[in-house]
């Protein structure tokens, strides 16, 4: 079946406050109805991403991100979006001359891809593809058959897709941004989780509402140090120092000083990768299939301690064997 997605660009879409463009992203809203032509998204992954690859008649191939904003099914976050957008870009928009009332017409190919097109005002067909716009709008996609006053649409199923897209350096770049503001947006709604019993530290837990919050305290008990290293690159600045979960998040892990450990970006990576974990005592073990040679090694034995006053704030060992048991070590 040759499924057709045509549609009418709005202001919004095109980056428009009233009259004044550029003023927000540019992207292409896809009705729930139009949704089957585009790959499967998922509603259980925070702003699940996909890249799709289209070509134009001029032969010219891109890539492009296709982005479920699904907030609505994440309880914690504040946003509540349930859409998806396909999102423009510079090689997108100057191929296609894309901007509100422009007509944007999709097809997917049997091969996977896609092929776009577009109507501006001032084409001759421009009155017929505003009225097969409408038509999408209420059936969510049309079937070429329903196109027969036209063979602009035909032709992009006869289009070839064996050219390199042209924009492989920004589609890396977009995608790497969606990755980290869904992260950012994430890490903003995490919310307490249930003190594993026994841990003195559940006293702090109506006083730790966030991931910042949780920095906070790290840095405070260990006095803008490396609880491993016991140093930091700038005297009392916790610059190349992060928060890390011992039990993670994801995992049911607390926002609790108990559950944490201030590290150094690159003790960090290693910690949640485990190859180092902590015992029950809080003394630092190497995972046994690190290499002997590893200068990880000198860091093996050394004894997590806060600062004098917050002894309480100690790694707990229920969160400490969690991690061991997660990462075999």
């Amino acid at each position: 079946m040759s499924e057709v997605f045509i549609k009418k660009l709005q202001s919004q879409e095109s980056g428009y406050s009233g009259d004044k463009p550029d003023q927000r992203g540019k992207y292409i809203l896809i009705p729930k109805g139009a949704l089957s032509l585009f790959p499967v998204l998922s509603k259980e992954i925070l702003n699940d991403t996909k890249i799709i690859k289209s070509t134009f008649l001029n032969g010219h191939s891109i890539g492009l991100n296709l982005v479920y904003h699904n907030a609505k099914y994440f309880p914690n976050m504040a946003r509540k979006h349930n859409e998806v957008r396909m999102y423009r870009n510079v090689f997108l928009d100057n191929d296609l001359n894309l901007d509100r009332n422009v007509i944007f017409i999709a097809v997917k190919l049997d091969n996977g891809e896609y092929a776009f097109d577009s109507i501006l005002p001032d084409d001759s067909e421009y009155d017929l593809f505003e009225k097969l716009s409408s038509e999408c709008r209420n059936k969510g996609l049309l079937n070429l058959s329903e196109i027969t006053e036209s063979s602009r649409v035909d032709s992009l199923f006869k289009i070839k897709m064996d050219s390199e897209v042209l924009n492989s350096d920004d589609i890396i770049k977009s995608t790497n941004k969606i990755f980290n503001n869904t992260e950012k947006e994430y890490k903003r709604a995490r919310v307490q989780q249930p003190a594993m019993v026994g841990d003195k530290a559940a006293i702090f837990s109506s006083l730790i509402k966030s991931q910042n919050d949780f920095a906070k305290y790290l840095r405070l008990i260990y006095d803008n140090k490396c609880a491993i290293r016991g140093t930091s690159l700038i005297t009392d600045n916790h610059a190349g120092l992060d928060a890390a979960h011992i039990q993670a998040d994801t995992h049911g892990g607390p926002l609790l000083p108990s559950n944490g450990l201030l590290l150094s970006s690159d003790l960090h990576k290693c910690f949640d990768l485990g190859y180092l974990g902590l015992s029950n005592d809080n003394k630092v073990v190497i995972r046994s299939d690190v290499p002997k040679t590893s200068e990880l090694y000198k860091y093996e034995g050394v004894v997590i301690k806060p600062i004098e006053g917050y002894e309480m704030c100690a790694p707990f060992h229920s969160y400490n064997e969690f991690h061991r048991v997660e990462h075999k070590i």
